[in-house]
């Protein structure tokens, strides 16, 4: 089962339909902040209902801010197995993953991705595990 959490509503009728044009049942999207949906029960809707328990995984793709500190507690209260981070800024990705080490975490490998050629821009994929 795969629950995705995006701020940007627009976004979130796009992953609907691409779900639902992709006969993908076992998703669910739901449109909010992060700082909410997480919670040490998992993760709940706008309404504050829980949605689905503890996860195994956690993808994050913040923005160029990284993540905000609540978000970062969130997910070491949730203590997921298994973290990946895709990150815009390499200065915001040393910062999460300071506060993510702290919290329990080790970054097992992070793999630069050239997907701006001929630019500076390079993101970065980095996998987590708790320890």
């Amino acid at each position: 089962r795969v629950v995705g959490v995006e701020l940007i509503e627009d976004a979130v009728i796009a992953a609907r339909r691409n779900a639902e044009l992709s006969g993908r049942a076992n998703v669910t999207f739901l449109a909010g902040d992060m700082k909410v949906a997480l919670t040490s029960d998992g993760i709940v809707d706008a309404t504050g209902s829980l949605v689905a328990g503890k996860p195994d995984l956690i993808v994050v793709d913040p923005p160029r801010d990284g993540m905000h500190p609540d978000v970062v507690r969130g997910i070491i209260g949730l203590m997921p197995v298994r973290l990946v981070y895709v990150s815009c800024n390499p200065s915001t990705l040393a910062r999460d993953t300071a506060l993510l080490t702290a919290g329990g975490y080790r970054m097992t490998r992070a793999v630069p991705v050239d997907m701006f050629p001929q630019t500076a821009h390079v993101e970065v994929v980095a996998a987590f595990e708790r320890v």
